[in-house]
C-alpha cells in the first residue's frame, strides 16, 4: 500500500488536521505534506477551514474536481441568511 492509500483509507474514516496526521502517521512532515498535495492536485483529498483551522478529507467519489476557494462557515452562514 502507497502512503497515499493509506492517507485517503485513514481520511475516510474522518476529517483531521495536520499535526492529527503528523502524529498519526509517524511520516516526516515533508513526506505527508508532499502526499497531501499530491492527492489534492489529484482531487482525491480536499481541505475546509473551520475556526482557522485546515482540515483534510477525502472527496467523494462523485464529485468533478474542480479547483476553487473552499467555503468558510462563515460564508455557509451568510448564504443562509441570504437565502431566506
Amino acid at each position: 500500500m502507497t502512503r497515499a492509500e493509506a492517507m485517503r483509507k485513514l481520511l475516510a474514516l474522518g476529517e483531521l488536521r495536520s499535526p492529527d496526521l503528523l502524529e498519526t502517521c509517524g511520516w516526516p512532515r515533508a513526506e505527508v505534506q508532499s502526499v497531501l498535495d499530491a492527492e489534492i492536485e489529484a482531487g482525491r483529498i480536499t481541505w475546509v477551514n473551520n475556526r482557522r483551522t485546515r482540515w483534510y478529507r477525502v472527496c467523494s467519489q462523485n464529485a468533478s474536481h474542480t479547483p476553487r476557494a473552499p467555503r468558510t462557515n462563515e460564508t455557509n452562514q451568510r448564504e443562509t441568511v441570504d437565502a431566506a
